[in-house]
């Protein structure tokens, strides 16, 4: 029953992957169809790239009219290490709502942890 799911409704998630020391935000539509009218607001808020802007600000977020079947869009956010030296929020909700070719809606929260990720460790450079 989850299978037919990925043919018959766009499912939109934001996840956080770290990689190799840095921070990147994934927006991607996990099923077979696709996804308009995505939005996504972020709680707390929160800032990104050393601290100077704040991530909800960006466009993507906010003006996402199209997102293809199985789509996935990564967004720089932060060296972890800066992150994660400033005062920022290590839980973080991301309130997704979209809608599908027939104007249905739909939405979801989801709770992201970024605390996990500050005891890895990472190579910087290779000298």
């Amino acid at each position: 029953m989850e299978n037919d799911n990925l043919f018959s409704s766009p499912n939109v998630l934001v996840d956080v992957l770290f990689d190799q020391g840095l921070l990147y935000l994934v927006i991607k539509n996990y099923a077979h169809v696709e996804a308009f009218n995505i939005h996504i607001h972020f709680s707390p808020p929160f800032s990104g790239v050393q601290g100077k802007e704040e991530i909800a600000s960006f466009a993507i977020f906010e003006r996402l009219t199209y997102l293809p079947p199985m789509k996935e869009i990564r967004i720089f956010w932060d060296v972890a290490a800066a992150y994660f030296s400033r005062d920022e929020p290590m839980v973080i909700d991301s309130h997704i709502s979209w809608s599908d070719k027939f104007d249905q809606n739909y939405d979801k929260t989801i709770t992201h942890d970024v605390s996990i990720y500050q005891e890895l460790g990472y190579i910087s450079s290779i000298e």
